[in-house]
């Protein structure tokens, strides 16, 4: 039976991880897999013990604090390197602390679906609180235009001029994105997953240590996508496995000011768009 590593990343929102840990211990049906929760800096004491108790009580559950917030990637890939070294970790499921797992074969759909069609990275259908499904990613013309605004802010002129023909390029086949609408009814391959659940098998997990380490939050969904791409690895959705998603709760809780939280959005999205950048340049002179 192969080994899946559920990697829950904790900032802030207790209850949240709580659930999310809850929802996988109570619900996912299947002998072979462990929790791994990764405390990203949340330096409340309720927090620490909480959780600590909470991965003491359950044998297959193991704690692990970090010092301060190292941002998204870096948080997960504390959990994704524990789960590759000390479990060997066949299959690992990045979680946002704020969804929930209802789905007891989620396991086995995960390797049901690895035999199918060898993916190195998996994404689920996301439900959303309010009942509706989240889209992803954009048609190519969305996801191309919000990019040359932003990065014509952010870089020269140069470098925009690079970046638009290389992004025509890396994320368009046949003139448009693949668009993988949650509400198909069949696989979609080659499509830009949503952040909030990736599952990486060993294609992925043998090559490299997590996400891309050098973004603190945003656009992780565009930069594996650029990633699997450079590698020839493939990007699977599949809407038999099923999450329930609870959008920005530990940003919310950190930035409760409107105008905080934009500014806040906007620094990270500039510092990601250029990690980005340079992961579509990589892909150029390959």
């Amino acid at each position: 039976m192969q080994k899946i590593v559920f990697v829950i990343l904790h900032y802030l929102a207790i209850e949240e991880t709580v659930n999310c840990f809850n929802s996988i211990l109570s619900n996912v049906d299947y002998g072979n897999h462990n929790i791994i929760v990764v405390n990203n800096g949340s330096k409340t004491q309720e927090d620490s013990a909480r959780l600590k108790q909470l991965c003491n009580g359950a044998e297959i559950a193991e704690y692990i604090e970090l010092a301060t917030n190292i941002g998204f990637s870096k948080g997960n890939n504390a959990g994704f390197e524990l789960a590759k070294r000390k479990y060997n970790a066949d299959f690992i499921v990045l979680l946002n602390n704020d969804t929930l797992i209802n789905q007891p074969d989620f396991c086995q759909v995960i390797c049901k679906k690895y035999e199918q069609h060898h993916f190195a990275a998996l994404g689920p259908k996301v439900i959303c609180k309010d009942g509706s499904t989240d889209s992803n990613p954009q048609t190519a013309g969305e996801y191309i235009l919000y990019k040359q605004v932003l990065a014509g802010i952010i870089i020269t002129i140069k470098y925009l001029l690079t970046f638009l023909n290389l992004v025509f390029d890396v994320h368009s086949k046949n003139g448009a994105v693949h668009e993988c609408k949650l509400q198909t009814s069949g696989d979609v391959k080659e499509c830009k997953l949503h952040g909030c659940c990736l599952i990486f098998s060993k294609l992925y997990i043998d090559k490299f240590n997590g996400l891309n380490p050098d973004t603190f939050l945003y656009l992780e969904e565009d930069i594996l996508y650029v990633r699997l791409r450079n590698n020839n690895l493939l990007p699977l959705f599949t809407p038999e496995l099923e999450i329930y998603h609870e959008e920005d709760a530990a940003t919310d809780m950190v930035v409760t000011s409107p105008i905080k939280k934009r500014r806040f959005i906007y620094k990270n999205h500039i510092k990601s768009y250029r990690v980005l950048i340079k992961e579509i340049t990589r892909k150029a002179m390959l």
